[in-house]
């Protein structure tokens, strides 16, 4: 019996981490068409270089849990708990259109995290409250950390694009991700 519960756990994380790469697959290409697009003179989106593309790396989560009597609130037992994440992170360079030098920035964002889709100019997922973090580096060395609950895809150019929406939902609901359509608005 252990035996056959090892192997199906052993196909359902190898299925899962298939569809990941799906996800990210997709996602690299549609950033290929993006930058492709900022060729056009017609291009009225911001433009940019791609520093890393779009990936997914396996972080460990550890955290104390402490166990307390309910009735004296006082600590009974600790333990380590830690989680796998798997962590989204693209990194983009830009220009600062107010003094016109450079910057990168990076998100990152848990899959699990990730609540929808959502197309408004760009196309973004909606997070949990402050599961984006943005980690900006100015030319000049300046470091500024921020969070988010919007993960930006940095797709804009292409419109009426809504079937997007629907195979990044499939994808993420194989990959044991489930996530939602949001408002799609061109």
């Amino acid at each position: 019996m252990r035996a056959i519960t090892l192997v199906m756990v052993l196909f359902q994380t190898t299925f899962a981490f298939s569809q990941t790469k799906k996800i990210v697959n997709l996602l690299n290409k549609e950033l290929a068409k993006e930058i492709h697009h900022q060729k056009d003179a017609n291009y009225c989106g911001d433009k940019f270089d791609i520093v890393h593309h779009f990936s997914v790396k396996d972080s460990l989560f550890r955290m104390i849990v402490i166990k307390t009597n309910p009735v004296t609130y006082q600590p009974e037992e600790d333990r380590i708990v830690q989680t796998n994440t798997k962590i989204l992170s693209i990194e983009i360079r830009k220009k600062n259109n107010y003094d016109n030098s450079f910057y990168t920035e990076k998100q990152e964002i848990d899959l699990h995290r990730i609540k929808a889709i959502a197309k408004d100019i760009h196309i973004m997922f909606e997070t949990e409250e402050n599961a984006v973090t943005i980690t900006s580096m100015a030319q000049n060395g300046e470091k500024k950390i921020r969070k988010s609950d919007l993960f930006f895809l940095y797709l804009s150019a292409e419109k009426h694009n809504e079937y997007l929406a629907d195979e990044i939902v499939k994808l993420f609901k194989k990959a044991a991700y489930p996530i939602e359509k949001g408002s799609w608005h061109d």
